[in-house]
């Protein structure tokens, strides 16, 4: 078993040399009185013991070269200043603790990620192909792609694996994450435990964010993000206030949600908004009247579809989201979900910069979302998606910041 300052120092140069891909050109050096304050040897016959570990390491014998050198003190030569780990010993050190190189794991990550650039995708062929080749331009230069990371092969291929068997599937609306878990992996828990990381890499390939609710998956826990005043009222006639404040919140389906017979806002309207991270957050600071009622939607969750059932009838519902195939699918899906008449909100396409062409998924959305009858008043966007092949300008961040305090947010809106 290694000495624990052989241990802390190995800790040490992993941290600052062991996960490079280049070999080291300069011998390590760490301060050796440091090295056994954080190795927790505090005992003055402890600092001796490591001390002659140190000298024997140091020393050249008939059966192993020397693996370590230490510097001492100028003038008083019996006191260790330095311990140095040259870098003809990093092998050494390596082996001592099972330390596997970068060199190598960038190697297993690169065979990984070309086997799986050479498996047929039935659905989304040149997609898949072009998002591998991201992904191994990425780690031949030693960079990550979120959620990938070299360093993790194991993880790269699970991942990969995941997601392709995912993407390859067209899944029913209505089908519960742990019957697809089963469907997929026979194991009724895999996808809840891999929930964000599965989504990382669904948002990565499409190029957009996507959620497994977007493909039709049902969550076990479903909630909604809001921003407003929101009361919840309940059959024995108590009432819960949820919200108030300007910043966003999170309501449960269940039970807070379930159990409730009705909702009511002071807000005149309800603004669902598909992005979450970006515009929602940035609508919540200009809400200063607090007339809107904010709700994520990237797509329509349980949660999101009990809210509307539960809020008046009357209360006008707009929906904000991106203006390629798939913000147009979340629109559709929220209408069709919960009957009412939701209102598109700025989704006409703001051409700007070069063309951005249509991915496979595009594509294969697009004669569903024309021959749509809940999708009629956004036709003519649609097919101009369709004849122009360009969804560039498609983001809801391509309209900047907010420019107006409260409703409708956007000078551009004004009239709305």
């Amino acid at each position: 078993m290694s000495p624990a300052w052989l241990k802390t120092f190995y800790d040490r140069w992993n941290a600052a040399r062991g996960e490079q891909l280049t070999p080291g050109k300069i011998a390590f050096r760490y301060d050796w009185n440091q090295l056994l304050d954080e190795a927790s040897l505090l005992r003055v016959e402890d600092r001796r013991a490591a001390e002659r570990n140190l000298l024997k390491l140091c020393q050249t014998t008939s059966a192993s070269p020397a693996r370590l050198q230490n510097q001492a003190h100028k003038y008083r030569r019996y006191i260790i200043e330095k311990i140095i780990l040259p870098v003809a010993s990093e092998p050494w050190l390596m082996e001592t603790f099972g330390h596997i190189p970068a060199v190598q794991l960038q190697a297993e990550a690169l065979q990984i990620v070309e086997a799986f650039k050479g498996c047929p995708h039935p659905l989304y062929p040149e997609l898949w192909t072009s998002w591998c080749l991201q992904i191994e331009a990425a780690f031949q230069q030693g960079r990550n792609l979120h959620p990938l990371f070299w360093k993790r092969p194991s993880e790269v291929r699970e991942l990969l694996q995941l997601t392709h068997a995912f993407t390859s599937k067209t899944w029913q609306d209505g089908t519960r994450i742990r019957e697809a878990s089963m469907a997929l992996v026979q194991d009724s828990k895999a996808l809840e435990d891999r929930l964000t990381l599965l989504e990382s890499c669904l948002s990565s390939l499409f190029e957009r964010p996507s959620t497994l609710e977007s493909f039709g998956i049902v969550l076990s826990e479903s909630e909604v993000k809001f921003v407003g005043d929101l009361t919840l009222h309940y059959a024995d006639g108590s009432s819960r206030l949820i919200h108030k404040l300007k910043g966003i919140t999170t309501v449960s389906l269940s039970p807070d949600l379930e159990e409730a017979v009705r909702a009511s806002t002071s807000a005149t309207r309800l603004l669902t908004v598909e992005n979450s991270k970006t515009t929602l957050p940035a609508l919540a600071a200009k809400n200063t009247d607090g007339s809107t009622l904010l709700a994520a939607c990237s797509f329509p969750s349980k949660a999101l579809v009990r809210l509307l059932q539960l809020l008046p009838p009357d209360l006008p519902v707009h929906h904000f989201g991106d203006t390629d195939p798939t913000g147009f699918l979340i629109l559709s899906k929220l209408r069709q979900q919960t009957a009412q008449s939701v209102r598109p909100f700025l989704m006409q396409r703001q051409a700007s910069g070069p063309p951005v062409p249509l991915s496979e998924r595009d594509l294969a959305l697009l004669p569903g979302l024309l021959a749509d009858p809940l999708l009629a008043d956004v036709r003519d966007e649609l097919q101009r998606i369709s004849d122009t092949r360009d969804k560039s300008g498609f983001e809801q961040e391509g309209l900047g910041r907010p420019d107006l305090d409260g409703w409708p947010f956007y000078r551009s809106a004004e009239g709305c």
